[in-house]
């Protein structure tokens, strides 16, 4: 399987290694107006118990604010030189409450990375939620989950960072 089919997987079911108070709790439900959602289907796979198979929709490019908001919240939280309260004020609007809360207790002098460099590569994405990967100085890769969040736009919603080998 492919590196971006396993991230996507992890990324879909919650799963995936973090470090330290980084981890957080499988993204909320993307929600979105009825209009701009199609209606669970059944499929060939479903059983008879009126359970829903869940199948994602086609790739596309990624929203360009979704691109914005990964990279943003990557250079923020690869600061190393603020103070923990002004690190974690500072990532408010770019993830969700659920993950913001999770980052609370991080000090930033603990974040594996010491900067991000270059773009925000895309390795998955859909209507509505993209996974980036960023190139760290230190040694790693940073990944970050996105999903446009209803009422408050994009938003980071899973924080990863894998160490090079």
């Amino acid at each position: 399987m492919g590196s971006a089919a396993v991230l996507a997987a992890l990324l879909l079911s919650g799963c995936g290694s973090t470090s330290g108070p980084t981890e957080t709790p499988p993204p909320p439900p993307i929600t979105s107006s009825a209009s701009s959602t199609p209606a669970p289907s059944r499929s060939a796979g479903d059983n008879d118990s009126g359970d829903l198979e869940y199948t994602p929709g086609p790739s596309q490019p990624p929203a360009a604010a979704a691109q914005t908001v990964a990279e943003r919240f990557a250079r923020l939280w690869a600061r190393h030189d603020v103070p923990a309260n002004v690190w974690w004020q500072d990532l408010e609007p770019l993830c969700t409450p659920q993950l913001h809360e999770k980052l609370r207790d991080t000090d930033p002098g603990n974040v594996p990375a010491d900067a991000i460099t270059g773009h925000a590569q895309a390795v998955l994405s859909r209507r509505g939620e993209a996974v980036f990967h960023l190139r760290a100085t230190g040694g790693g890769t940073l990944i970050l989950g996105t999903a446009q969040i209803e009422h408050l736009g994009w938003r980071v919603v899973t924080v990863d960072f894998q160490r090079a080998s």
